[in-house]
């Protein structure tokens, strides 16, 4: 089980990644720069599937399903 999802994005401000789970439940975020980002989701171990959601200097960015 994979317990990071890289994300490439396209400048260098300050990003954030918000966490869901699949009913739509905050779980948590992160904040990073640059232009890779390496969520990692161990903490979120047992909520099943999630949706983390890309934001880019408060502009939604991506959307990624996690399974598990």
């Amino acid at each position: 089980m994979k317990n990071d999802s890289p994300v490439v994005v396209s400048a260098d401000a300050v990003k954030t990644a918000k966490v869901y789970d699949i009913l739509g439940n905050f779980l948590g975020m992160e904040n990073f720069v640059g232009s890779i980002a390496d969520v990692n989701l161990s903490k979120y171990a047992g909520k099943g599937a999630m949706v983390v959601r890309f934001f880019e200097e408060n502009r939604f960015v991506a959307t990624k399903l996690i399974s598990r």
